[in-house]
């Protein structure tokens, strides 16, 4: 080692094995010949050989040690006789990394059978490369990234080229593929931009996508024998061929065409260019009307495997298109407190069987979810699940991050001496059942537990009535909110006197979220008593058409109103919060309704708010009591629609399997339960 005088070594016939780091640092050294019975070299051997400029590889060399060549800046030339090293190749071993990126030529010996994978990837600096009659095939990547190249010639023996064999080898102008190769890879050239002129066999069957650049800077001329149109026939390239006995043009366009596609088909149809060929599709002829593939799944890649074929030639192709999709989304909006998440979907020809849509552990069968007791400013995420016929299923996640929770005390208000409306300003949701309010003397010590008591929330205001308060001290109080994970939070402590009264009305609000089954209606509102007691509480309603505003209306007087027509029907409850059950209505007909409190002084409102019916259930067939007990459809199905005229299926069957609800079949109504 380090022996910098030495200028040449020849390895004799008698040597088997090089040693790790045998020449390392021999600086003075130009050129080494490495005999025909060396079959290993070990790490490092010529490291640090600045002077060599040539070597040679002998044909019993099975291996050649990590960082054997290292260093060797001057190396441009290399011999390789071994088969070996050039055949059983990776990303690891390829020639780049045994003998460096400057090597600007390989001389390949006669006794090499094949170019490996990969064996010259990214030798930028080689410039030309002559490949022997012995190489019988060039593997995937084998000259990959050679830039430099400006030269290949390709022997008479090679029947294959792999995959990207030369691609990104841009310096490449021409090239000339042997009768020998019956197969071209892949990309084989692709990205070979200065590519202009090739030449390929008459007897090449099979060539691969995208085999030569697309979009060369000059003009790509491919000449060809005439057996070999269908098998270029399919790269849809500006490829033209001159054959000695016509000339011909390859057209420029692929055959297939998409026509039409749905969530659950797509239909191909074959450009009219090429009329002269005849093509089939898993052995059904492609006619006039294209050919249609039938039960697939939203977003579906589905393949087409096509046959060509002219005169006494065929050539088998596949092209791939892709169903429409389905979509799922998630939106929704945030508070303090709770999610109001919404799941949606790109509605088609395919049957949606279930929706589920879940978050923070609660899950329910639909599109919609609310999720109360939430923890304020934390993360939370929302799945929601579309199943399609056939049990496929398609998913949207997304994440909601809850408020900064805000309470603000409010004013009290002492409706007689001890009793006190107290309220505050929170940005919860009015689901919420845990919020309520804490009040204490002024003068007690932390040794005295404060009292609490739930309060309720309408559009931001929390609203409590505490009684009996002991009149002879002050008191103060505070609202608070108990998330699920059992943490408490709370607004500002405010003071007050217990007989600093004053006359208040009645509060009283209408809530817009009801149930609707049908023809029946549960409604909910607020009443909180004022000074005077409530004597009696409920809701009116009526059709909306009798009102002649629409929509929401608040009622600025708060009593008695002309917007309430006098017809409208009164149905009593009980409670803070209230609820009743508005049956008998109209199916599919629009009302309002309003929750009002009665006292001496006369009748207090809250928001009208209108709701519409659902449709007449009545006598309609139930086909799916159980699936055991399915009743027969007609036979001629015209079609399954959805209420709102959206066709779900033309087979009757398949009723078995549809989400539950109401659907038209031969122009009537049938219920799947």
């Amino acid at each position: 080692a380090y022996c910098s005088g030495l200028k040449s070594v020849t390895i004799p016939n008698s040597v088997t094995s090089i040693g790790s780091r045998a020449f390392e640092g021999c600086s003075g050294m130009t050129s080494v010949t490495i005999g025909n019975s060396v079959t290993a070299i070990g790490d490092y051997a010529f490291l640090y050989c600045y002077g060599l400029t040539s070597g040679t590889v002998g044909n019993s060399v099975t291996s050649i040690g990590s960082g054997a060549f290292d260093s060797c800046s001057g190396l441009t030339s290399v011999t390789i006789n071994s088969n070996s090293i050039i055949s059983n190749t990776s990303s690891e071993s390829n020639l780049k990394n045994i003998f460096g990126s400057q090597v600007k030529s390989y001389i390949i010996g006669d006794g090499v059978t094949s170019i490996g994978n990969r064996a010259f990837y990214g030798c930028s600096g080689l410039t030309s490369v002559t490949i022997p009659n012995s190489v019988t095939s060039i593997g995937s990547y084998a000259f990959y990234n050679c830039s430099g190249l400006t030269s290949v010639t390709i022997g008479n023996s090679v029947t294959s080229i792999g995959d990207y064999a030369f691609s990104y080898c841009s310096g490449l102008t021409s090239i000339t593929i042997p009768n020998s190769v019956t197969s071209i890879g892949g990309s084989a050239f692709e990205k070979c931009s200065g590519l202009s002129t090739v030449i390929l066999p008459d007897d090449l069957v099979s060539i691969g996508y995208n085999t030569f650049p697309k979009k060369s800077t000059t003009r790509l001329y491919v000449n060809i024998g005439s057996k070999t149109l269908l098998a270029l026939w399919n790269e849809g390239y500006d490829y033209v061929y001159d054959d000695i006995e016509t000339q011909n043009r390859l057209q420029p366009s692929s055959s297939l065409y998409l026509s039409s596609s749905t969530q659950t088909s797509l239909t191909i149809k074959i450009n009219s260019k090429y009329s002269g060929y005849t093509f089939t599709c898993d052995g059904k002829y492609i006619g006039s009307n294209g050919i249609t593939k039938t039960g697939l799944y939203p977003e579906q890649s589905e393949v087409f495997f096509i046959t060509v074929k002219k005169d006494n030639l065929s050539h088998p192709f596949a092209e791939e298109f892709r169903t429409k999709d389905i979509a799922p989304i998630v939106s929704g909006s945030v508070n303090a407190s709770s999610i109001k998440a919404t799941g949606s979907y790109t509605k088609g020809d395919a049957v949606v069987t279930k929706t589920v849509i879940k978050c923070n552990g609660k899950e329910i069968e639909g599109d919609n979810l609310s999720v109360c007791g939430l923890t304020p400013n934390k993360s939370y995420t929302v799945d929601y699940i579309i199943t399609v016929q056939g049990n496929k299923t398609y998913e949207d996640s997304k994440t909601f991050k809850t408020s900064e929770l805000t309470m603000t005390t409010e004013q009290p208000k002492v409706v007689s001496v001890g009793n006190v409306i107290v309220s505050a300003k929170a940005n919860v949701d009015d689901a919420e059942t845990n919020v309520g309010f804490e009040w204490r003397r002024t003068d007690w010590t932390d040794e005295f537990k404060s009292n609490t008591g739930t309060a309720y929330m309408y559009e931001g205001t929390m609203e409590g009535y505490i009684r009996n308060l002991y009149a002879e001290k002050l008191w103060k109080f505070r609202p608070y909110y108990l998330a699920d994970d059992g943490t408490y939070y709370y607004g500002d402590w405010m003071g007050l006197d217990p007989t600093n009264t004053s006359y208040f009305e009645p509060t009283v609000h209408t809530y817009a979220n009801i149930n609707i089954e049908g023809n029946t209606a549960l409604v909910k509102g607020y009443a909180l008593g004022g000074t005077d007691k409530i004597t009696v509480q409920g809701f009116k309603y009526w059709k909306a058409a009798n009102l002649a505003p629409s929509g929401d209306l608040a009622l600025e007087a708060r009593k008695a109103s002309p917007a309430i027509p006098a017809d409208a029907q009164t149905i009593e409850a009980e409670g803070r919060v209230m609820e009743a059950t508005l049956s008998g209505l109209d199916y599919e007909c629009t009302y309002s309704y309003v929750a009002f409190a009665k006292t001496d002084e006369g009748t207090f409102y809250g928001e009208v708010k209108t709701f519409t019916t659902g449709p007449d259930a009545t006598g309609i067939e139930v086909v799916r009591v159980a699936s055991s007990e399915a009743k027969a459809v007609d036979d001629k199905v015209k079609g399954i629609y959805t209420l709102t005229g959206v066709k779900v299926s033309d087979d009757a069957a398949e009723l078995k399997t549809l989400k539950r609800g109401i659907y038209i079949v031969n122009g009537r109504k049938v219920a799947v339960k």
